[in-house]
């Protein structure tokens, strides 16, 4: 038997042990067996026979002032005549609430059940095989084990599984990215508790200790037991947008009208904003914006167009048009950008976004940056090198670029070539389409700047989008 038995529980900081709480084997202990002064709850016992056992129990109540995730370690003192203090095993008990895997932006009013949480061997090949207790509500201590309704895991380690050691826990569940997460276990000091630092390898948020709140990490849970934390899940995509152009194909000088359609798939999400950059050769067109048909005008820095919205909890429309300047190189594709990005409520820095691009393939058009080569073949019946009244046109005379195409005057003598590129060029009269009354000036054939040459310069360095006029002189009368 042992004799004058004195229990004494020093309760740490963090809790308030309850006066008039403690119980012996589920009796409530009398004055003279049992007081609470402070943190200290002392039980005296007078005997108890070899092998009985004596089942001590009190309250505490957790101080507002213990911070979220921090964790309360608590151990008991026994000693008897001629026995020495044993201390007992520690309890530990985390301020808040740990193992539950949650949807990250709907926070703990949306745990996700069904979700296979691993525990993976150090190497992160093959599941470790759990030596502890189990605990609820993995009361058969699988793994992998599948949350419950609420959302709720768990794994038991026996003491040699604390480490120091590396697990990898994964998780994953339908609709929702795969999680891979680093869980560094180090035995805390009484070797009974562990401490558990969590970094995400995935890039994604993880859970502040004992809340829902998200951080980048990595995140640490003291003296704990049989706890990893809570698990955020992120959905494959919370944000969905489109973005279309009324003009697959367009000219310089052409008006586009865009739309863009973004919403979010999930919970809703903070302020938001919407950056648009137009293509180089495209510029806004003032007054035309709207946001859910209502006028609503971006912010224009250049070619980037801004708007916001406080919140994003449902579909929005934008719509605006704009304009492509002159000068764009036809065959090229107008490419433009959209970019929503939405603020994570309770996440400090955390943001989600989605990107979408729609283009436009530039044809020629009156607005195109080409030459427009004009001009008359004509008899030069007054013999001054220019067409002047009295002089008539040429008809039927086929007249060549140097690059093969060519046209053929009119009952006028006119002739043109529509859609020429910048730049320097040389036209040819074809002599064998000439008729019978008309022919060269034989000595000016050689000179291209002058009109009685059958050659012809068309200058063109600085003269890209004006019309060429170039005249071709004939000796002859119709």
């Amino acid at each position: 038997a042992a004799n004058n038995i004195v229990l004494t529980d020093v309760v740490p900081a963090g809790i308030v042990p309850a006066p008039g709480s403690v119980t012996i084997n589920g009796v409530a202990a009398t004055p003279a067996q049992a007081t609470v002064s402070g943190q200290t709850v002392t039980v005296r016992i007078a005997t108890v026979a070899p092998a009985a056992q004596e089942v001590v129990g009190f309250s505490a109540v957790v101080s507002a002032s213990a911070p979220l995730g921090s964790s309360i370690v608590n151990v008991a003192s026994v000693s008897a005549d001629t026995i020495a203090a044993q201390n007992s095993t520690p309890a530990a008990t985390l301020v808040g609430t740990a193992n539950v895997v949650y949807d990250g932006l709907a926070g703990q009013s949306q745990p996700v059940a069904g979700a296979i949480v691993t525990l993976t061997t150090p190497q992160g090949t093959a599941p470790l095989a759990l030596a502890g207790t189990a605990t609820a509500p993995n009361t058969s201590n699988t793994n992998p084990f599948q949350t419950s309704t609420g959302g709720a895991y768990a794994f038991g380690l026996a003491p040699k599984q604390f480490g120091p050691v590396t697990y990898v826990l994964t998780i994953a569940a339908p609709g929702y990215l795969n999680r891979r997460i680093a869980i560094a276990l180090v035995p805390a000091a009484s070797g009974l508790t562990y401490d558990a630092t969590l970094t995400a390898l995935d890039g994604q948020s993880l859970a502040v200790p004992g809340g829902f709140a998200l951080t980048k990490g990595p995140v640490t849970l003291t003296s704990v037991l049989a706890l990893f934390g809570n698990l955020p899940l992120f959905r494959a995509q919370n944000i969905t947008v489109s973005k279309s152009v009324d003009r697959p194909f367009a000219s310089s000088g052409d008006r586009l009208v865009y739309d863009v359609t973004f919403a979010n798939v999930g919970t809703a999400l903070g302020a938001t904003t919407i950056v648009d950059t137009l293509p180089p050769g495209v510029v806004y067109a003032p007054g035309t914006g709207r946001v859910d048909s209502l006028p609503q005008e971006p912010k224009v820095a250049g070619r980037v167009l801004t708007w916001t919205l406080p919140a994003l909890a449902a579909q929005h429309e934008i719509k605006y048009a704009a304009v492509i300047l002159p000068g764009v190189t036809e065959n090229t594709d107008l490419i433009n950008d959209v970019t929503v990005t939405a603020v994570v409520p309770n996440a400090t820095g955390l943001t989600v976004s989605a990107s979408a691009s729609v283009d436009t393939r530039v044809v020629p058009g009156v607005f195109t940056n080409r030459t427009i080569v004009t001009g008359r073949v004509f008899y030069d019946v007054r013999k001054s090198g220019e067409f002047q009244p009295g002089d008539a046109g040429v008809p039927n005379v086929r007249v060549f670029l140097e690059d093969g195409e060519s046209v053929v005057t009119d009952s006028y003598g006119r002739y043109n070539f529509p859609g020429v590129k910048p730049g320097m060029h040389v036209l040819r009269l074809d002599l064998s389409t000439l008729p019978p009354t008309a022919k060269p000036y034989a000595d000016r054939r050689m000179d291209f700047d002058d009109q009685r040459s059958v050659r012809r310069l068309v200058h063109g360095v600085f003269d890209g989008g004006l019309i060429q006029d170039i005249n071709f002189a004939l000796e002859g009368s119709p």
